[in-house]
């Protein structure tokens, strides 16, 4: 979604704030640690707003862009490279703003792991529904590159039970299987539960849990193993450390830890690594610069979960 935070990323970039000093300007290095893994390959990323790192394909990484594209998922490596599409049948983006993956309903009597892409976007707060479209993650290690799949999606449609909200924050917990929305324009953005399982006829009503104290959420993710949730605002990264076994209402009602980060401009999306070994970010193509993809690597240590 693009805001006023454009014309200060515009601004934060000129300065060179943005993309760290270059290492010829005698300034004090980048001690974040932050790994610079390549430039979009693909020119139609132009507006990433949400990213996951795959369950099934090691090595690949979802994302989508913002309102204005069709309904679509792109697949690229850990280092940017375009290495296919999903486009999904019968379905309309409106205004698609994060991507999750998660546990759902078993296939064939099997587990089964799935993308859910939250059309939750509404910079207005008008919209009476909205809707997270869920799909079983395909294997696509052995398609040619690039792949360009057409898939069928479910439809999960959620209503808010205290008036229409932007959101560009979802989440799915790997033990429950419940839907999680962070809410964004709030000056304390709330947090609220679609428990599982989810309809697909009539509209699932959200739980509104509580609010959490920042502003500004537009990413969130939680690793597979459940034991690290974050909440990504323009200018900051929350992370918090779950116990084995707990879902995310409980775990984000401690204290959060504000990890590395530095700011991107219009910087929307934030993927956990599967190895739980730091995280990834992606922002919007602005000014004719492609975007770039990040990782930051991060180690927790086994106390963080006692």
């Amino acid at each position: 979604m693009r805001t006023a935070y454009m014309l200060l990323g515009v601004v934060a970039l000129a300065t060179g704030a943005l993309l760290g000093p270059p290492a010829s300007a005698g300034q004090k290095p980048d001690t974040t640690g932050r790994e610079d893994r390549g430039a979009v390959e693909l020119d139609a990323i132009d507006e990433a707003s949400g990213m996951v790192v795959s369950y099934r394909n090691p090595g690949l990484l979802w994302t989508h862009n913002d309102s204005g594209d069709a309904a679509r998922l792109y697949a690229m490596d850990t280092s940017g490279k375009h290495l296919g599409t999903i486009r999904l049948a019968d379905c309309v983006a409106r205004d698609w703003e994060d991507i999750a993956i998660g546990p759902g309903p078993a296939v064939d009597g099997k587990p089964t792991w799935y993308l859910y892409a939250g059309d939750i976007g509404d910079n207005r707060a008008k919209r009476p529904v909205i809707q997270v479209q869920r799909l079983p993650e395909p294997d696509v290690s052995s398609l040619p590159r690039p792949f360009d799949l057409t898939l069928s999606a479910d439809t999960i449609v959620l209503r808010y039970p205290d008036g229409s909200r932007d959101a560009e924050s979802l989440m799915v917990d790997p033990n429950t299987q419940d839907i999680y929305i962070v809410s964004k324009r709030e000056g304390e953005v709330r947090l609220y539960r679609a428990p599982s399982p989810h309809g697909l006829e009539e509209p699932n009503v959200l739980e509104f849990l509580y609010e959490l104290p920042f502003s500004s959420a537009v990413a969130a993710d939680v690793s597979n193993d459940g034991l690290h949730v974050v909440v990504k605002t323009y200018t900051a990264i929350h992370l918090w450390h779950a116990k084995a076994n707990e879902d995310i209402a409980a775990s984000l009602r401690r204290p959060f830890t504000l990890v590395p980060y530095i700011p991107e401009i219009q910087g929307e999306a934030l993927a956990w690594s599967t190895t739980e070994s730091g995280y990834y970010t992606l922002s919007e193509e602005t000014m004719r610069l492609p975007a770039h993809l990040f990782f930051y690597p991060f180690n927790c240590s086994p106390e963080d979960h006692e």
